[in-house]
């Protein structure tokens, strides 16, 4: 899949560092960073995400709030089968 970074807030993942560039995920809580953000792709075959430049990244605390409101919209992942258990 992707050999980096995975942005992880309450279990869900919003976003990815690769290639020394921050990918978030294309939300509607993300659509905010459209007008400042291009598209982009963090590996091969991955979906579009926000690529975030690194002035909006220092530029405060409304990156991190809005990590935090992408990880309440997103859906709980699901649990895990325990491994050695076969279907």
């Amino acid at each position: 899949m992707f050999g980096e970074f995975a942005l992880d807030a309450d279990g869900r993942v919003v976003g990815m560092g690769c290639d020394d560039l921050l990918f978030v995920k294309n939300t509607a809580e993300s659509a905010a960073l459209t007008d400042n953000c291009d598209p982009g792709s963090p590996y091969p075959g991955a979906r579009a995400h926000h690529v975030v430049p690194e002035d909006v990244i220092a530029g405060g605390r409304s990156l991190p709030a809005l990590l935090l409101r992408m990880a309440a919209a997103l859906p709980a992942p699901r649990p895990k089968r325990p491994r050695g258990t076969k279907r």
